[in-house]
């Protein structure tokens, strides 16, 4: 379990570490955690947000020490390319947007996105 409290839109993730995948369905809070991802990460709070974008620009996949959270947006444009680099953080909630299906991700679990005006909390069954 993960918290960011003393922010804009809280963010409260009810996950164990490991890789969980986002599902299709659309307008349910995917793109808003995202970026909250990016926006928190560059305040100095241990999440990380990459997208597809971030790829065609070359910028780098690089997951700090502290991270706790990391949001892939779009991992089938990525072509599965950080697949390998998952394993080595044991520590890290991976959520994974993934419009296809990802056959790197086969051991993942589907989590769920409760997005609200003011927080966003993410679970599994």
């Amino acid at each position: 379990m993960f918290s960011i409290d003393d922010v804009r839109i809280p963010i409260r993730i009810m996950l164990e570490p490991g890789i969980y995948t986002c599902g299709n369905i659309s307008a349910n809070g995917k793109t808003r955690l995202l970026n909250l991802c990016k926006e928190y990460g560059i305040a100095g709070f241990p999440v990380y947000g990459y997208t597809y974008n971030d790829f065609l620009n070359h910028v780098p996949f690089d997951i700090q020490e502290d991270t706790r959270l990391v949001f892939i947006d779009r991992y089938d444009l990525l072509k599965e390319q950080f697949a390998p680099q998952l394993d080595h953080w044991p520590d890290v909630i991976f959520m994974v947007d993934c419009k296809t299906d990802c056959a790197a991700l086969e051991d993942s679990q589907e989590c769920y996105i409760n997005m609200e005006s003011d927080r966003i909390t993410v679970w599994n069954v």
